[in-house]
């Protein structure tokens, strides 16, 4: 009797260890912050719905990667940026790539639906809920205790003014926000909504993605000598898999609990600066690859539901007909099969690599200690041409690759486009002609042009301009 007693107490005692540590630790799993005071609009593709395939030039119709990109969009309770529609637009675009669209209430005046795409994802989270998804995550990989839990939780609320960007944790948002991911997603990324995305069929080198840990957009085109190796804040991508999950969990502020205590406040750019040093310079195991991809250096840029293009033709140089013929190239853009990211033609050997950037000549926004930079040696001609820089194996040389930009223009006659992944309204968006934008973005069939960056024109499908907001 006193033996089954025994049994009984310890019976007792094991079931309520089990309910204490279900209640500190298993409180991160995928059944409890998904709880029902959260707002979440899947798009089809998290029921796997309404999914077609897009062709494309230059891509064949086998299976490619599943890619999500994750955008966190803070509502300060203000109107919507006139750029939103625009945002959304472009992303229904591309009905294979899924947007995660975290938007985070701070205001607690309920979350404004955006999009019923099905490649669109919505999620609203008070701000209490945000900075709770980023304790569980963290928490589960440092064994927190109920008040290690507090602490963390407290330091994450007491930082987050100061991260404006939503920099601090960019290179965790897989593991944050997994759960609401479509399941099959082999790549994923982050993303600025003050950007218009392009055609991913044409522009995102599906070819070559799995064979690299990092894949950074760059500028495009790029004449310098050097080149910045970083993950820009507005677009970058990584492999969704565990051991890079784990690489970026082991991060030196993110490795354990005291490191994350103790180490120094991170930056409010830190994608572009130590994360990027980390990927790009600390941890050899990363394998990376940057390629073009957001377009930096134009006189005329091209804005539709066909993608983005941009000339070095100035508005001085739109004629009528100029008009007519661009209208027509890039609301039906063909152009040569460019074939092979990686042709015959291309030509790759080791680059000259600096790990820090005390001896680069451009501008840097960050400490010269997070900058990871390469000279190419490249003649004028070859700076012209289509540029990536990668590692192909863990702990291998970083290399440098030059393709025939020719290969990708579209062209009638004399006239000739380009085209890239994405256009970024970093500064633009600021400006007094930009905030006369038409608000409800672009219409079926209409041409957003940008001259530099001082004013926007309209035009419709035959090229005639229908609405100009003027320079300031």
């Amino acid at each position: 009797m006193r033996r089954r007693q025994q049994r009984q107490w310890v019976l007792l005692a094991l079931a309520l260890t089990l309910c204490f540590v279900y209640y500190y630790y298993g409180r991160s799993s995928d059944d409890t912050t998904l709880r029902s005071d959260i707002y979440w609009k899947p798009g089809k593709a998290a029921t796997g719905e309404g999914r077609q395939q897009q062709g494309g030039q230059g891509v064949g119709v086998e299976k490619r990667h599943k890619i999500t990109i994750i955008a966190v969009w803070v509502d300060r309770g203000n109107d919507p940026p006139v750029y939103l529609p625009y945002f959304f637009q472009s992303v229904e675009a591309n009905p294979d790539v899924d947007l995660l669209f975290i938007n985070v209430d701070k205001e607690q005046k309920d979350c404004a639906s955006y999009s019923n795409a099905p490649n669109v994802q919505e999620v609203c989270l008070t701000e209490k809920q945000y900075h709770e998804l980023h304790v569980d995550y963290l928490c589960r990989r440092w064994h927190c205790a109920s008040e290690d839990r507090k602490i963390i939780y407290n330091l994450i609320k007491q930082k987050a003014p100061d991260d404006n960007n939503n920099s601090f944790f960019r290179i965790l948002r897989n593991g944050v926000f997994g759960r609401w991911m479509d399941p099959q997603t082999t790549i994923w990324g982050w993303c600025d909504v003050d950007a218009f995305w392009g055609n991913f069929s044409r522009t995102f080198p599906w070819e070559i993605a799995d064979k690299y840990d990092v894949l950074a957009v760059a500028g495009q085109p790029a004449f310098g000598d050097q080149r910045l190796l970083f993950t820009r804040g507005h677009m970058a991508f990584f492999k969704n898999s565990p051991e890079v999950t784990e690489r970026m969990l082991s991060f030196p502020k993110f490795s354990s609990m005291s490191s994350y205590l103790t180490l120094p406040p991170t930056r409010n750019d830190a994608e572009e600066s130590e994360f990027s040093h980390y990927m790009f310079t600390d941890e050899e195991e990363f394998t990376f690859i940057t390629f073009e991809g957001m377009v930096d250096s134009y006189d005329s840029v091209f804005l539709s539901e066909q993608g983005v293009f941009y000339t070095q033709l100035k508005k001085e140089d739109m004629s009528v007909s100029t008009r007519q013929r661009f209208a027509k190239m890039i609301l039906s853009p063909k152009r040569r099969d460019p074939g092979s990211i990686f042709s015959d033609e291309g030509i790759e050997k080791k680059t000259r690599l600096f790990i820090d950037g005390r001896y680069y000549e451009g501008g840097l926004w960050f400490p010269t200690e997070h900058a990871t930079f390469v000279e190419t040696g490249w003649s004028v001609f070859e700076r012209e041409q289509k540029a990536y820089f990668m590692r192909h194996r863990p702990g291998g040389p970083v290399m440098q690759r030059m393709e025939p930009r020719a290969r990708y223009l579209y062209r009638d006659g004399s006239l000739h486009l380009d085209e890239s992944l994405y256009k970024h309204w970093q500064a633009e968006k600021h400006n007094a002609w930009f905030r006369r934008i038409p608000p409800q973005g672009i219409q079926s069939g209409h041409i957003f042009v940008q001259y530099h960056g001082d004013e926007a024109e309209i035009w419709d499908s035959t090229g005639q301009v229908i609405y100009e907001t003027g320079k300031d």
